[in-house]
């Protein structure tokens, strides 16, 4: 079904399964979450990346990106092309219309943009997404991915899995992950991109923050003649539809 919304005075469409949970807010006129949505674009505003009264060239990564609801707005707000990944195939092909179709918006998602069908983690592996939850619950965003054995007999639906560095995506600034309960293992595959680009990270986090404060607290980044750490600068931020908080990580100079 198509809905119109709006963000920050600017019309959108955006389509997603009538039945789900992300579907009720759609449905009056306003993304799922976005009051968090907007908390991001005012941090990043409010950050080192803004020169001259205006946001600097970027990009951001969208790691687990369902329909697109994030993926649009920060996009279109911060004038940034967005790589979002998506592993389940129906919320992917939502995804893809989702971009294409307010790309072609005055002040939409910027050029430049795409949607890719992967399972992300830490190196590469195949994985199936599993989707049980998610038919019971009525809510696509919780589908998960399974790491494959593959001294199994192979199933027809797997999917390539890769790790977020495999793409040497240059100028990252933001990367927003939603990923049921695999966050250590996406950052993992994203430390050569913390390194290159030290974007801010803004991740949901089911049980907390500490397995991602751990994470961050045991690296240490090289970056030229810098090293680099993580903290957390942020959160949690949740909007009353959603129960699962996001927590908001910053690079320091160590």
């Amino acid at each position: 079904m198509r809905f119109s919304v709006s963000f920050r005075g600017r019309p959108f469409e955006i389509e997603a399964p009538t039945h789900d949970h992300i579907s009720r807010p759609l449905a009056k006129g306003t993304f799922y979450d976005a009051a968090s949505i907007e908390k991001m674009v005012r941090l990043i505003e409010g950050s080192g990346y803004k020169v001259g009264g205006r946001v600097r060239g970027g990009r951001i990564i969208d790691a687990g990106a369902h329909v697109g609801n994030h993926a649009v707005p920060l996009s279109a707000a911060l004038g940034w092309p967005v790589l979002a990944f998506e592993p389940y195939a129906s919320s992917f092909a939502y995804l893809a219309r989702n971009l294409a179709a307010n790309a072609l918006v005055p002040h939409g998602v910027t050029a430049g943009s795409q949607a890719i069908q992967v399972s992300l983690g830490a190196a590469p592996h195949w994985a199936r997404v599993d989707d049980t939850l998610a038919r019971i619950e009525r809510n696509t965003g919780m589908v998960r991915c399974r790491p494959i054995d593959t001294a199994q007999p192979f199933p027809f639906d797997a999917i390539v899995g890769m790790p977020i560095d495999a793409f040497r995506v240059p100028d990252v600034r933001l990367i927003k992950i939603d990923v049921e309960g695999v966050e250590s293992a996406v950052l993992q595959g994203a430390v050569g991109t913390l390194a290159r680009c030290s974007p801010v990270i803004w991740a949901e986090a089911q049980d907390g923050p500490e397995e991602l404060d751990d994470f961050f607290g045991d690296l240490s980044l090289s970056a030229g003649f810098k090293t680099l750490r993580y903290r957390r600068i942020e959160g949690p931020w949740a909007s009353s539809r959603n129960g699962t908080p996001s927590w908001v990580w910053g690079p320091e100079e160590a």
